[in-house]
């Protein structure tokens, strides 16, 4: 997640933040406290990042600043592009198009073209690649289902973690 705040690829940060906070990892108590205290606080610095408070205004400062390429977080320019057709009359004063709503329009989309200008150098990283190759889908019944047999109500802490700890901390 911390790499892809580096890369400015917030759409994918959104993805993994909102991952970490599903009901069912959140759950997982015990994987928790083995991660490292210090990527507890990364993930808490890009919660904030990708926060829905103000308008999502943490986020926009951040894209605000950001070098291209940069792939943004789709979710608050929908909001504003919802926004402007709900808010806005359709025809002006005189029945004539409304050509100010037209243009913020226009300025919500150029803002998203923008950030398309440069390139990743990223090198393929085959295992990882194979790890999302093969990850099944699953619903929040499926998710959450494998959360209980991963730490069932009430279990020990240590009689389910394995000498590596965590797959939680791998994406913080």
């Amino acid at each position: 997640a911390v790499e892809c705040l580096e890369l400015r690829n917030f759409s994918s940060l959104m993805a993994i933040v909102s991952g970490l906070q599903n009901a069912a990892v959140d759950r997982l108590k015990h994987s928790w406290n083995v991660v490292a205290i210090s990527r507890i606080k990364a993930l808490t610095k890009l919660q904030d990042v990708m926060s829905l408070e103000n308008n999502h205004s943490r986020y926009r400062a951040e894209v605000a600043k950001a070098e291209n390429p940069c792939v943004p977080f789709i979710g608050p320019s929908l909001h504003d592009l919802t926004y402007i057709d709900e808010n806005a009359n359709k025809v002006g004063e005189h029945r004539l198009i409304n050509l100010e709503k037209r243009y913020q329009i226009f300025g919500c989309i150029r803002s998203l073209l923008a950030r398309q200008d440069g390139y990743y150098h990223l090198c393929p990283v085959p295992l990882l690649q194979q790890l999302l190759l093969n990850t099944q889908a699953m619903d929040d019944k499926e998710l959450y289902a494998l959360s209980l047999e991963r730490e069932p109500r009430g279990s020990n802490p240590r009689a389910r973690m394995g000498r590596r700890g965590t797959i939680v901390s791998m994406f913080v």
